[in-house]
């Protein structure tokens, strides 16, 4: 087998071997880029149960907030990008608004991948802070809260500039409830996920 990979590499040369025997990834270009998102952010410990000191009781029982937002941000290095996103939750009786900033690193497949594959798959984590309220009548309020994220964008290229992608996200973020708690939950939030799809547009 040496002797065959040897001879075939002889005859070609270095830069003239067929083009089924060549592999590469496509080029990444570098630029500006906007997309507007939407999911649903959720875990089971959204839900929020609890006596406050003063005697009133509390009670949340929702696991999900519809999401909607926007990323702006930059392609450099081919491989780098750095972006900051602005995001609003909204149920009628839970809201939240984040921003943060994340740093990810991106790839191609190699050429010749099957129909379906993604463009580009990206990683990217970073930190992310906001505000969570209940509006419900008699809640009490959550302070504000920094936490992080760390996501998987798998990116679909439609045309020169733009695309979709469909995204997951783990985040780490708890909101403290101001009033004092003598039973039950004192925080909400934690550990939780973010699943959505978005729309690019590509300078």
């Amino acid at each position: 087998m040496t002797v065959w990979c040897a001879a075939l590499f002889l005859a070609w040369g270095p830069g003239d071997l067929p083009t089924e025997l060549t592999y590469g990834e496509p080029a990444l270009e570098d630029g500006f880029f906007g997309r507007l998102y939407g999911g649903v952010w959720g875990s089971r410990r959204f839900r929020f149960a609890a006596t406050e000191a003063s005697g009133n009781s509390v009670f949340s029982g929702r696991e999900g907030l519809e999401s909607v937002g926007f990323d702006g941000g930059t392609r450099f290095a081919e491989h780098l990008v750095l972006f900051a996103t602005v995001e609003g939750d909204y149920r009628s009786d839970i809201r939240s608004e984040l921003a943060g900033v994340s740093l990810g690193y991106r790839d191609s497949p190699l050429s010749g991948a099957p129909p379906g594959v993604p463009d580009e798959v990206m990683i990217y984590a970073g930190p992310i802070g906001g505000r969570f309220d209940v509006t419900t009548p008699g809640f009490g309020k959550f302070k504000d809260s920094v936490g992080g994220r760390l996501g998987l964008d798998l990116f679909w290229l439609l045309g020169r500039h733009g695309g979709v992608s469909l995204c997951a996200e783990y985040r780490r973020i708890a909101f403290e409830y101001e009033p004092s708690v003598i039973q039950g939950d004192s925080r909400i939030g934690g550990g939780t996920y973010w699943l959505g799809a978005k729309a690019e547009i590509r300078f």
